[in-house]
């Protein structure tokens, strides 16, 4: 089971648009130091249906675009998801809310069942998600140094946080 787009951006996975590529082509790729990143390709939905039921029709026994569409739906099941994911831009969103992409992204391979050819890249994003050092990496990244004021403002906290202790222990040496 792979989790939401949500969940595993708490994990510390980012979510990375990219450009000259297949858009079957998904990559996890382990980075050092914070980065972990899942690589999509934008693609529209007009795009996704037509290519579902030309795979239905000619290639059922080669489901490509269907295990693709099928784990898009497994990151997306809220409004918050579809958020992050057009914020990412990993989706395109030309029309309507971020509710009613979701709805969309989790009605488009309803009727459609296979096996998925995603399972190591699924294996990948489940370890990561379940390794507590990850997790916790993660979420001091998302909530301490999510943008440049948050990382402003830490880095600053920090600082302050020293100084007080170092000038305490000063004071103590001279009162002792």
């Amino acid at each position: 089971m792979l989790r939401t787009a949500t969940k595993l951006n708490e994990a510390g996975i980012s979510f990375e648009k990219v450009h000259n590529r297949s858009l079957l082509d998904i990559k996890f790729e382990k980075r050092r130091f914070f980065n972990w990143f899942l690589c999509l390709v934008p693609i529209a939905e007009c795009v996704l249906r037509n290519l579902i039921a030309f795979e239905q029709c000619h290639y059922p026994e080669e489901p490509y675009i269907c295990n693709y569409v099928s784990m898009i739906d497994s990151l997306i099941h809220t409004k918050d998801d579809a958020e992050l994911m057009v914020e990412k831009k990993a989706i395109v969103l030309e029309l309507g809310s971020d509710k009613e992409l979701a709805t969309l992204v989790n009605s488009l391979c309803k009727h459609v069942t296979n096996k998925t050819c995603y399972q190591q890249i699924i294996g990948y994003l489940n370890e990561h998600y379940n390794n507590g050092w990850k997790w916790t990496m993660g979420t001091l990244r998302w909530v301490y140094f999510r943008d440049p004021w948050r990382s402003s403002s830490t880095i600053v906290g920090i600082a302050v946080l020293i100084f007080t202790i170092f000038n305490f222990c000063r004071v103590v040496q001279l009162i002792f």
